[in-house]
């Protein structure tokens, strides 16, 4: 793993609410060898810089706004459709109380994003479940490359790549607060013949209560693009367009989580006809695992 004073790194932000002044320039970005990145550009995206001296000035408020965007979401039941039946009849039953889950529940929905932006046309799923394990011991196992294959089925392995900064009750850090690098990950999700390749951003803070974001913590990610060492050829992207867990505590339970996930992802590798239901299957898999292995 190491650290970085130059731009290696690129994150997508046109639906983070930051404006076109905080974008890299295209002949920055093409120095870089990211030439189809660049062209996007002239269609209103914005690439920020992830690492580096630079990256300091945007990222602590790109980091936050990925955080609030993904809070917001999590709450908005518009947004969001019964990804089973027993979620669908679960949802009716309770009309409009607060949902109490059962220990060995898992609830899924599916939905689409309306800002959009990037990837705004292919589906997302949310998941929610019970984990036996605390908040904070929950996000350090996620943290936690070495432990990936023991609660995520799919992985072939994760490895660090860039240290930003560390600790997850860090406060005020050069990347605002929490822990976040860079990581790569390789997964085997069902349904698709070949392994699927992500380098993506990491970032695990804990909740504020006094900005009205409950107890407990949340890691968010999303794909970072590097300059590819074949330049010269086509290549395949596989993109996580945004992957949230949010840990909040069960009154009356010290070691227990009630777990909500959104995971939304695009690869030219998975045919949209089986997008969402490899999504629905996966994520309900990975609470499974996750129990396991607590």
């Amino acid at each position: 793993m190491s650290k970085t004073d130059h731009i290696e790194s690129f994150m997508r932000a046109g639906d983070l609410g930051l404006d076109s002044t905080h974008s890299c320039g295209e002949d920055e970005m093409k120095q870089a060898g990211l030439v189809e990145e660049a062209d996007e550009l002239d269609a209103g995206e914005i690439w920020i810089a992830v690492d580096g001296e630079r990256s300091k000035e945007i990222m602590p408020r790109a980091l936050d706004s990925m955080v609030q965007m993904s809070l917001r979401i999590l709450n908005d039941t518009s947004m969001w459709k019964a990804g089973d039946w027993k979620t669908g009849s679960r949802m009716k039953k309770l009309g409009n109380e607060p949902i109490i889950l059962d220990e060995s529940e898992i609830l899924l929905w599916t939905g689409k994003f309306s800002h959009g932006c990037y990837g705004s046309d292919v589906p997302c799923v949310k998941s929610m479940g019970l984990v036996n394990m605390s908040p904070r011991n929950l996000a350090l196992m996620l943290l936690d490359s070495s432990k990936v294959k023991t609660y995520n089925k799919i992985s072939q392995g994760r490895t660090d790549e860039v240290l930003l900064q560390t600790g997850i009750d860090t406060i005020n850090g050069p990347f605002g607060d929490g822990e976040t690098k860079i990581i790569r990950s390789v997964n085997k999700p069902p349904l698709v013949r070949t392994t699927l390749e992500f380098v993506s951003i990491l970032h695990v803070r804990k909740l504020n209560p006094e900005e009205g974001e409950g107890n407990g913590y949340i890691a968010v990610g999303r794909s970072v693009t590097r300059p590819s060492k074949n330049s010269g050829k086509s290549r395949l992207r596989n993109e996580i367009l945004l992957n949230v867990h949010l840990m909040k505590p069960v009154e009356g339970f010290q070691d227990r989580t009630e777990m909500i996930n959104i995971n939304h992802f695009k690869s030219a590798l998975v045919p949209a006809m089986i997008a969402k239901q490899m999504g629905l299957s996966s994520a309900g898999s990975f609470i499974k695992d996750i129990r396991s292995a607590c």
